[in-house]
């Protein structure tokens, strides 16, 4: 038999077996009426594309349901343009496919489509030449245009949300953009903050006690408060009124952001009287706020304001004129819900302008999200939850109000994964409006993946994991953390029973936070244990391999350049985090034990999977045990900071190249207290305590550093480090810029 026949044999073969495609189309220019079998109009008007994607849907329920004919693949093609989704599409399991003939949606190959939940704002006009009523300053008066919404059958919120750091309010307030960028709503300060100048200790109960190990000015423990704050300077003064206006401010910890209202504005002590509900951890002399949503600070190109009694909209363009296109955000709800589908693609499409999330996925299976675009979105992207093996790729996300992509899947009784995954794609300019913990990916649950992402360009953290199993590799994260502290570009945090994340081969490189307590690469806070930190490369990541006073995690292989430190272990449990253990603290938290019951650790899978837990509660849990730090390769900053009680013995730290000028830093207390030891490569001390390490000496250093890239000469580094090659460049470029 010749190569070709047989050749042609197989083909044959699989033909019989492999299912044909259904084409179905959905234009503008279609009608419902038609069959949907055509990508254009017919010219005598007979037939062409379908008109609405609910049509399309049920076109697509009545082929899956005829069981006379056979299952085929379906492809719903949209054509170019935008479709308006003012209630959203919904997708279940009379949507599904199967394995071999799944159901795509998708834009027509070459054309932009754009599932659209808000609207264009047209018919803007000067407002020096409108003749209306005002608040907006004169000098700003030329520059600002202004438009009546109720005219256009646009709506609005009646009044602004209060948003809070740990609670997402879901559809958000109506955004304005201009050429697909987020502006910014009336503000004071413009670009700077104001600080809190004054916390008034009143007399009588405080509404909130503070935290009576953290008292910042030595008095008065950190967010204790009666309601009351002060302000520095007059502005307040010029406004002829504070209704609607908000304060938005990092009002005790740089971690935790909220938007307070007014009650009561004192401008001749300058006292605020903050509206309840307060912020959860009170307010801090010293702290940062900005005035929001105040009229007459429409002072700057990007700022807009929106009288929602008179249903006047007032912009200030960034460009000066209004050349570009204005949008609003508009539909409340999930513009595409997937509930209990499988077999069903989503690809090549466009998600903008929304007040609400743009997909949810719950309790499907097989579900891809490839190659679509999500921007200006004033809620999650897309959340999965439930079912397994969902899938994101190959999407971009930007000018995003919250985070992009949520995966939770599995069970955490049983350590069954979910197996979701959200891989190569691109999220930046994400949690514009929600500023802390709205990272641009979370996993929950167990066993999901996140590979090859390039995450960038947000106030706060980049990933953040809890579960078990999961796998975070070959990502790139940067310039985050931008104005927030106390933070990680991967963060975990306080869970005895999040074990097994393996986190490897990333890129962590340019992480900021300004605020207190900085930032971190990898952060395992608050306990977190049993992680695995291998194979990452580390350029500038301020504290960048975090250990918060956990155990049984292994930082191993490693590439640490200009960190300071490389790698942190403390021992918190030992001293400011006691109230973790102790019942009778006045502050006790019962977060870690409420896990660990929730676990149930003495019983299969866990007892299997992770022995040690069972006896940690008589194994002097407040003591981190069981820390490895090995074959670690570490330059040009501090390579290791031990803290509250942590030392050599208690932390295996072995095998190291160390080339850092500081090669060690110990203290008794936390890493706030400037009182600790320091240890420098050449001195004897630092060679005993670290006798199992490498200490390098020669002034020629074994890398360089070209822009962004880390160019490693690995046959410098000594055998004996037990240093496993890692390929930097393919590490610094396994995240293709989309």
């Amino acid at each position: 038999m010749t190569k070709r026949f047989f050749h042609l044999l197989l083909f044959l073969s699989l033909a019989s077996v492999l299912p044909a495609t259904e084409v179905l189309f959905i234009s503008n220019k279609g009608n419902d009426a038609w069959s949907g079998n055509f990508a254009d109009p017919l010219p005598d008007g007979s037939d062409g594309p379908l008109a609405s994607l609910a049509e399309a849907r049920q076109r697509v329920r009545d082929r899956l349901a005829d069981p006379t004919r056979p299952r085929e693949e379906i492809l719903v093609n949209l054509r170019a343009g935008e479709y308006p989704l003012g209630s959203g599409l919904v997708l279940g399991e009379a949507d599904s496919g199967i394995g071999p003939a799944p159901v795509t949606w998708q834009a027509y190959p070459g054309e932009q489509v754009v599932l659209s939940g808000g609207k264009r704002i047209e018919g803007f006009q000067r407002l020096a030449d409108a003749g209306i009523p005002n608040r907006i300053r004169e000098s700003a008066r030329p520059q600002v245009w202004v438009v009546h919404l109720p005219s256009l059958g646009i709506e609005f919120n009646p009044a602004l949300q209060r948003r809070d750091f740990y609670r997402l309010e879901e559809p958000g307030p109506v955004e304005l953009y201009y050429n697909n960028r987020l502006m910014t709503l009336a503000r004071y300060p413009d670009e700077d903050w104001l600080q809190v100048a004054d916390v008034p200790q009143l007399q009588g109960e405080p509404l909130n006690p503070g935290h009576h190990e953290d008292k910042r000015d030595g008095k008065v423990p950190t967010g204790r408060h009666y309601g009351w704050i002060t302000y520095p300077g007059d502005r307040p003064s010029t406004w002829a009124s504070t209704n609607d206006v908000w304060l938005h401010g990092f009002w005790t910890w740089d971690w935790a952001d909220s938007t307070q209202g007014i009650d009561e504005l004192d401008t001749g002590n300058h006292r605020i009287l903050l509206a309840p509900p307060h912020h959860r951890y009170g307010y801090t002399s010293g702290q940062r706020f900005r005035f929001i949503n105040v009229p007459e600070e429409l002072d700057s190109p990007g700022e807009w304001y929106l009288d929602r009694k008179s249903g006047y909209l007032y912009f200030w363009p960034p460009e000066g004129d209004l050349s570009g296109e204005v949008r609003i955000s508009q539909c409340p709800e999930t513009m595409l819900q997937i509930d209990g589908a499988e077999w069903l693609n989503i690809r090549g499409l466009n998600f903008a302008w929304s007040r609400g999330p743009a997909i949810q996925v719950t309790d499907s299976r097989e579900v891809l999200i490839d190659d679509c675009r999500f921007f200006d979105l004033g809620g999650r992207a897309i959340t999965v939850e439930g079912g397994a093996h969902c899938g994101v790729t190959n999407c971009e996300f930007t000018q995003l109000a919250v985070g992009a992509v949520d995966l939770d899947g599995g069970d955490r009784k049983t350590l069954v994964p979910g197996r979701h995954y959200v891989i190569n794609n691109h999220i930046h300019a994400f949690s514009q409006v929600y500023r802390t913990n709205q990272p641009a990916i979370r996993l929950l649950g167990v066993g999901q993946h996140a590979s090859r992402n390039h995450i960038h360009n947000a106030p706060h953290m980049g990933l953040y994991f809890r579960g078990n199993d999961h796998l975070i590799e070959y990502n790139e994260i940067h310039d985050i953390a931008l104005e927030t502290g106390d933070v990680g570009a991967i963060y975990v945090g306080r869970d005895y029973t999040s074990r097994g994340t393996i986190v490897r081969y990333n890129y962590l490189h340019h992480l900021h936070g300004p605020g207190l307590h900085g930032v971190r690469g990898v952060y395992l806070d608050d306990f977190s244990s049993g992680i695995v930190v291998f194979g990452n490369l580390f350029y500038k990541a301020g504290r960048a391999a975090f250990i918060g006073g956990g155990r049984n995690n292994r930082i191993q292989n490693n590439i640490f350049i200009e960190c300071a430190p490389s790698v942190q272990i403390d021992g918190r449990g030992l001293s400011w985090a006691v109230h973790h253990f102790d019942e009778s603290h006045p502050r006790y938290a019962s977060t870690l034990r409420d896990f660990y019951a929730a676990a149930n650790v003495t019983e299969p899978p866990y007892s299997i999977r992770y022995p040690e837990l069972q006896y940690l509660y008589q194994d002097e849990p407040r003591v981190p045990k069981g820390n490895v730090v090995e074959n670690n390769i570490s330059f040009g900053g501090i390579f290791l900071d031990l803290y509250d009680g942590v030392d050599l013995e208690l932390a295996t730290v072995r095998n190291n190249l160390i080339g850092d000028p500081v090669a060690l830093r110990m203290s008794e207390t936390s890493d706030q207290d400037p009182r600790f030891t320091v240890y420098r490569i050449g001195e004897p001390d630092t060679a005993e305590l670290l006798r199992d390490n490498i200490l390098w000496k020669d002034p020629d250093l074994p890398f360089r550093v070209e822009g962004d890239r880390i160019l490693l000469d690995l046959d410098a580094i000594p055998a004996e480090a037990g240093f496993l090659p890692v390929q930097v460049d393919e590490v610094e470029s396994s995240v293709e810029d989309r």
